[in-house]
């Protein structure tokens, strides 16, 4: 499928694929090590993340899933705050500007090639799961 990142396309598809990398690797990298140490209970902004189902210390081969990671991690709050990629979502959806509104983060523990999966999380919109009024 090409790469699409028009309005129209994102409207037709209902996604968009952005045709090179938009954040670049120093930024990725900081949120993925900032992951890491949200899991171990490290959090370099001095605060924890809000209330999750997962807690520092729980099976870290089991799905690990933390509300709201942006207040415990620097390197996190970078990335979700990239300025390319607000302008990005913006552009595509038709928006004059675009509001982090709340973030999950889903860490799925890799497997041996070959290897059940030990969690799923499968493809799905969360629109489904908000009360609408």
């Amino acid at each position: 499928m090409p790469a699409t990142t028009t309005y129209t396309d994102y409207k037709t598809n209902g996604y968009a694929i952005h045709p090179e990398p938009l954040i670049p690797a120093d930024v990725v990298q900081g949120a993925v090590a900032g992951m890491d140490a949200i899991r171990h209970g490290v959090y370099d902004t001095g605060l924890p993340p809000r209330p999750s189902p997962w807690k520092p210390g729980d099976d870290p081969n089991l799905l690990c899933k933390i509300e709201c990671p942006q207040f415990a991690s620097h390197g996190v709050r970078t990335l979700i705050n990239y300025p390319a990629l607000g302008a990005w979502a913006a552009e595509v959806t038709g928006a004059q500007a675009v509001q982090i509104w709340w973030i999950q983060l889903l860490y799925k523990p890799s497997v041996a090639p070959g290897s059940a999966p030990k969690t799923n999380v499968g493809i799905h919109q969360d629109w489904t799961y908000w009360q609408r009024t």
